[in-house]
């Protein structure tokens, strides 16, 4: 099915190499979450979900998104110095949302609990609520680190060792949380093992690769003003696609708890899993070929055409299992405290199948250059979300509700972001 998506190129080789490592990486996740949520309440996931979104959210404004521009250099030098230059803004960044937190921790805890948003008899350590907030930048700073590295060794076509590197991170984060988790530490445990998958993985890559970064850097100056679009127009509509990808998390743990945003974690993690394992991976190099056909002036519109047709037919099997059977799956292989999670990925199945074609080659916005148009995307994406979320909570008082209207208005919105994709890839050509 990948050669008939692909067709036979260097580009399908380098796909599987990656898809190898991502898929070994997502059966050891899968089959940990199997021991993990038998270890760990629904609300300690819940609970560790806003922690993984509120890292994920800072961390696109950390670096300015200038990791990104690391493969779009044709020297190398500069390549290295706009790495430099990211890990340098994400310190800085993180140093001052660690003093923000110092003096403000206290008061988000508060809100926390006095809104009853944590039942403290469903979390298996109350306590360890008060340090969480002030390991965030710990987060942001390690997953900062971890992105620069995975551009830079992409620019280099490295995909063997990112393949990996997955494995590698899998196991030392899954790991890390079953043992900590057997130690009764609680939802930090999850933490715990979040944190050592990433800098485990940092480690690999730096170790595995060290002659990468030798030899001369770029003008530090000059890379920082002639990739400046990043930050000015890459970084709002990346932050605002982050916001909208992990915003209701936020919204769905104030309305409902923490209890209901471990469901969504969970539903989030199963359905992402093909993104995951092959979107991603299909993305990567889908932005380095791209990236390398414009700058030879080779058509792209085509291949557009028909890898979108293809990433829908290859996904529209396990995405109709779940819309019929989530609620038995679901049941079966995590318990019955996630049959209702179950009922509700099948509201979701339509969204993330058509998510998975627009995440696979979204790329294409940042390979031409056409940041603005990724940014209006974005901004609409956001707006919808945010309005489903109120209208769900505020007019139904129901999260089964909320969740279907999020799920019906993503999936509209993904479906005129393809073809706008489609269209500008056409624009490119002409």
């Amino acid at each position: 099915m990948i050669k008939k998506l692909l067709g036979k190129s260097e580009l399908l080789k380098h796909v599987i190499i990656l898809l190898q490592g991502t898929v070994i990486a997502q059966i050891i996740g899968i089959a940990m979450q199997l021991i993990l949520r038998r270890m760990f309440t629904v609300s300690d996931f819940g609970i560790f979900a806003l922690y993984a979104a509120a890292v994920g959210i800072l961390s696109t404004i950390a670096t300015g998104r200038y990791e990104m521009a690391i493969v779009l250099p044709k020297e190398d030098k500069n390549a290295r110095a706009i790495f430099r230059l990211s890990i340098l803004l994400s310190l800085f960044f993180n140093l001052i949302l660690l003093v923000v937190l110092l003096f403000t921790g206290g008061l988000l805890l508060d809100i926390i609990l006095s809104n009853n948003l944590i039942d403290p008899t469903e979390v298996t350590n109350i306590n360890a609520v008060k340090y969480l907030i002030y390991c965030v930048p710990i987060g942001v700073f390690a997953l900062s680190v971890y992105n620069a590295y995975n551009y830079l060794l992409t620019r280099k076509k490295e995909y063997r060792l990112l393949s990996n590197n997955r494995i590698v991170q899998a196991i030392t984060a899954n790991g890390s949380s079953v043992g900590f988790g057997a130690m009764n530490t609680g939802f930090f445990g999850l933490l715990y093992g979040y944190l050592l998958g990433l800098l485990t993985s940092i480690l690999f890559m730096a170790l595995s690769k060290a002659e990468i970064l030798k030899g001369e850097i770029g003008n530090t100056r000059e890379n920082l003003k002639k990739y400046a679009d990043f930050p000015f127009k890459s970084l709002p509509s990346g932050l605002i696609n982050m916001l909208a990808l992990q915003l209701p998390t936020f919204f769905i743990f104030g309305f409902f708890g923490a209890k209901i945003s471990g469901l969504y974690d969970i539903i989030t993690r199963v359905l992402n899993a093909p993104i995951t394992m092959v979107g991603r991976s299909v993305s990567q190099v889908f932005y380095q070929k791209i990236s390398s056909d414009v700058n030879e002036g080779k058509p792209i519109s085509g291949y557009i055409r028909k890898s979108s047709i293809r990433l829908f037919l290859f996904m529209l099997i396990p995405m109709t299992l779940i819309f019929f059977f989530g609620e038995e799956l679901f049941s079966f292989v995590f318990g019955e405290d996630y049959r209702t999670a179950g009922r509700l990925a099948s509201y979701f199945s339509v969204f993330f199948l058509v998510r998975f074609v627009y995440y696979s080659q979204s790329t294409l916005f940042a390979a031409v250059r056409k940041l603005g148009v990724e940014f209006r995307q974005n901004l609409i994406f956001l707006i919808v979300q945010l309005l489903s979320l109120v209208i769900g909570y505020y007019y139904f008082h129901d999260f089964e509700m909320t969740f279907l209207i999020l799920s019906l208005s993503g999936t509209v919105c993904y479906i005129f972001f393809i073809i706008v994709l489609v269209q500008t890839a056409k624009k490119v050509d002409d």
